[in-house]
C-alpha cells in the first residue's frame, strides 16, 4: 500500500511539471497556455518571481525549441514579425511607455534589425549568474556552447 501511495505521489508531482518552469525564476509560456490565459503575443521566455507574471520578457515568439538543465537554458526562436509589431502597436496604443521613445529609437531599431536578420535565432541563458546571450546565429551559439561547456541540445 505504501509503495502504491508513494508511486502515485511521484507520478502526480512529475506530471505537474509541464516544462514551463525552467528554474531560477525563468519560465516558458507555450502556445496552448498563452491561448488559455489570453496572452496575445504567442510563445515567450520570461523572468519573473511568479508564473504568468511577465515582469521581464526575454525572448518573444515564436519559440520553436527549448531545453534546460540546472545551469543553462537554450532556445531556438523563429521571430514572428507580425506578433512583434502587434505587441509594439498595443504598447504604444495603451500608453505603456517602458522607455522614452526619442532616446530609444536607435537602440530599438538595432535590436529589431538583429532579431530579424537571421531566419532563426539562438539564445543561451546562464541561470547561475543571470547572463543572457542572444539573438545569436548558429555559429555564435555553437561557439558559446563550447566555451561554457554546455551539454544541452535540442531534442
Amino acid at each position: 500500500m505504501k509503495i502504491i501511495l508513494t508511486l502515485s505521489l511521484l507520478l502526480f508531482l512529475y506530471s505537474c511539471n509541464d516544462g514551463s518552469n525552467l528554474g531560477g525564476d525563468y519560465y516558458y509560456l507555450p502556445i496552448y497556455e498563452a491561448e488559455d490565459i489570453g496572452y496575445p503575443y504567442g510563445t515567450i521566455v520570461y523572468k519573473s518571481k511568479e508564473k504568468n507574471h511577465f515582469d521581464e520578457v526575454l525572448i518573444y515568439s515564436d519559440i520553436e525549441k527549448i531545453n534546460y538543465n540546472n545551469q543553462f537554458v537554450i532556445v531556438l526562436q523563429k521571430p514572428n514579425k507580425e506578433l512583434m509589431l502587434k505587441r509594439i502597436k498595443d504598447d504604444l496604443n495603451n500608453g505603456n511607455r517602458q522607455f522614452d521613445i526619442k532616446d530609444s529609437i536607435p537602440r530599438i531599431e538595432k535590436k529589431y534589425r538583429k532579431l530579424f536578420l537571421n531566419g532563426k535565432n539562438y539564445y543561451i541563458i546562464n541561470k547561475q549568474n543571470n547572463k543572457f546571450f542572444g539573438p545569436l546565429n548558429q555559429k555564435e551559439f555553437n561557439n558559446l556552447k563550447l566555451h561554457y561547456d554546455i551539454k544541452l541540445d535540442f531534442n
